[in-house]
């Protein structure tokens, strides 16, 4: 279960985006009526919440593993960049300045990220 924190109540820190920034203009219209229900500032609320829990930092997977199995992948991945852009969550870097990757469940390197406070 994902708690609410009371560092996050910062009034726009988390609030969704209007619909249309989360479509392109190609998309079909199942995407464009998806993106006026979505709760994409919900949703990046609670990844960023989880994150948080890892000091050093987590995989999707790790991320995906704290959210209940019935959430859709995509509610949780795409809410990384929109994270990464509003400064609330970085990339984690080694002191070469490389991408810290780990394995995750398919073996396959995943980038290591870290919620940072606003």
């Amino acid at each position: 279960m994902i708690l609410k924190d009371d560092m996050t109540e910062q009034p726009g820190l988390f609030d969704s985006p209007p619909p249309h920034v989360l479509v392109r203009s190609g998309d079909p219209l199942a995407s464009w009526l998806a993106a006026h229900t979505v709760k994409a500032g919900e949703l990046e609320q609670r990844v960023w919440n989880v994150l948080r829990k890892f000091p050093t930092g987590a995989t999707s997977d790790e991320v995906r593993d704290l959210f209940p199995p019935h959430t859709p992948y995509s509610s949780v991945t795409a809410r990384y960049k929109s994270l990464v852009d509003k400064g609330l969550v970085v990339i984690v870097r080694d002191h070469y300045d490389n991408e810290v990757m780990r394995p995750g469940h398919s073996g396959k390197l995943q980038r290591v990220m870290m919620a940072v406070l606003p």
